[in-house]
C-alpha cells in the first residue's frame, strides 16, 4: 500500500462527498483516475474501499471512472483533445493520475529536464483539483519536514506543485502504515499524521487514521473488536463457500462445520450480504436456507436481480391503489349526482 491506493481512497472520497479519514471535509464532485498502471486491479480496490465504509460500490456510477491508460501517449494532441472532452461531458472535478512515472516512460524525456513536466502543464489546464502520483526522493522518507525539493525528477514538474502531500512508508517491514505529511500549501501546512491501510486481498480495504500512543476509550476498543470479529467470521463463510460457487449449500450442514451457532452464522450471513459476496434462498422454507459465494464479476448481476424482485412486488400494491383510488372517485361522484337530484349514475 501506498501514496497510489491513497489517492484512490481520497477519489472515492470526493466522489460520495465523504470526509477523507473521518477527519477532512471533501465537496462532491465527480472524480477519473487516469491509470497508467492498469485499471482491473485499481477498480477492484475501489470496490473494497466501498464495501470497507459501508457504501454499495454502484454508488460510484456517474460520480467516478477509473479509465485504462497504460498505452496513452499522454503529450499527443489527440490525449489532450479527448481528456478535456471527457471531463466537459463527465462534469469532472477531480482527475487522479496514477502515476505520472509511468505515464512519461513512453515519452523519452530525461526525468531531470523541465520538458518533463509538460503533462503535468497539460492537467494543469483542466481547471479542476488534480492529483498526481508521483515518487520521491528516497531521502525524504528520513526528513522530518519534507519539501518540494524532495520531489523526484525535475525542478520544473515540483514547481507546478501548489500543494505537495508526501506519503512515506516509515517501517519497510510494514506496508500497511504510512506517514503523510505536507511538502507546500498555499497557506498553512498541515500537521503529519500516520494512516493505516487494514484488509488482506478479496476482504473490504479501509484506511483509517494511526496515532500512535492515543488511548482507545472501552467503547472505542468494543466497536473495534466487534467489527474485526464480525469481518473473521464473513471470511471464513466466504472461504468456505468460494470453491462451491455454482452450488447452493445448506444452512444446516455449512453451520456445524464452520463450528457456528445461530447468532454467530446469522452475523456472519449478514456481513456477507452487505459485501455482496454471499446470497441466501428462503425459497424452501424455514429449514431449507441455503447459501452461496458471489464471484466478484457476478454481484452487480446479482444487485440488480434482488432490484427488479423487488420492483415486481411493489407494483400490484401500487395497482391495487389505484383501483382503490379510482372506486373512491367514482363514488364521491355518485355522491355528489345524488345529491343534486340527478338520480343514480352509471
Amino acid at each position: 500500500m501506498g501514496k497510489g491506493p491513497f489517492a484512490d481512497y481520497v477519489a472515492v472520497c470526493f466522489a460520495l462527498g465523504r470526509k477523507v479519514l473521518g477527519c477532512f471535509p471533501c465537496k462532491q464532485a465527480n472524480a477519473v483516475v487516469l491509470d497508467h498502471e492498469g485499471a482491473v486491479l485499481t477498480r477492484r480496490r475501489i470496490r473494497r474501499m466501498c464495501r470497507a465504509i459501508g457504501v454499495d460500490p454502484d454508488e460510484l456510477d456517474g460520480r467516478l471512472w477509473v479509465f485504462e491508460a497504460s498505452e496513452a501517449k499522454v503529450l499527443s494532441e489527440g490525449f489532450e483533445r479527448d481528456l478535456r472532452a471527457l471531463v466537459a461531458d463527465k462534469n469532472i472535478g477531480v482527475v487522479v493520475s496514477d502515476s505520472y512515472t509511468t505515464a512519461m516512460l513512453g515519452e523519452d524525456i530525461d526525468a531531470n529536464k523541465p520538458e518533463y513536466a509538460a503533462l503535468a502543464k497539460i492537467l494543469a489546464k483542466l481547471d479542476v483539483l488534480v492529483l498526481g502520483v508521483l515518487h520521491n526522493n528516497k531521502a525524504a522518507a528520513e526528513k522530518a519536514t519534507p519539501s518540494v525539493t524532495d520531489l523526484a525528477y525535475s525542478g520544473g514538474l515540483g514547481a507546478l506543485a501548489q500543494t505537495a502531500v508526501m506519503v512515506t512508508r516509515l517501517d519497510e517491514a510494514d506496508h500497511t502504515l504510512l506517514r503523510v505529511s505536507c511538502a507546500r500549501a498555499p497557506e498553512e501546512r498541515f500537521t503529519p499524521f500516520q494512516i493505516r491501510f487494514a484488509g488482506a486481498t478479496g476482504e473490504p480495504l479501509s484506511v483509517s487514521l494511526h496515532m500512535p500512543g492515543a488511548q482507545e476509550t472501552p467503547e472505542q476498543r468494543k466497536d473495534r473488536e466487534q467489527r474485526e470479529l464480525l469481518s473473521k467470521r464473513a471470511n471464513s463463510l466466504e472461504d468456505y463457500l468460494r470453491p462451491l460457487t455454482a452450488t447452493w449449500q445448506r444452512i444446516s450442514d455449512v453451520k456445524p462445520f464452520l463450528k457456528m451457532n445461530s447468532a454467530v452464522w446469522r452475523d456472519a450471513v449478514l456481513e456477507g450480504i452487505r459485501r455482496g459476496s454471499i446470497e441466501k434462498d428462503t425459497s424452501l422454507g424455514k429449514r431449507g436456507h441455503t447459501v452461496r459465494f458471489v464471484p466478484e464479476e457476478h454481484r452487480a448481476q446479482v444487485a440488480g436481480d434482488k432490484a427488479d424482485l423487488a420492483a415486481s412486488r411493489v407494483r400490484p400494491l401500487v395497482d391495487n391503489a389505484k383501483a382503490a383510488q379510482a372506486f373512491s372517485e367514482r363514488s364521491a361522484a355518485l355522491r355528489e349526482g345524488r345529491a343534486k337530484g340527478l338520480g343514480e349514475m352509471r
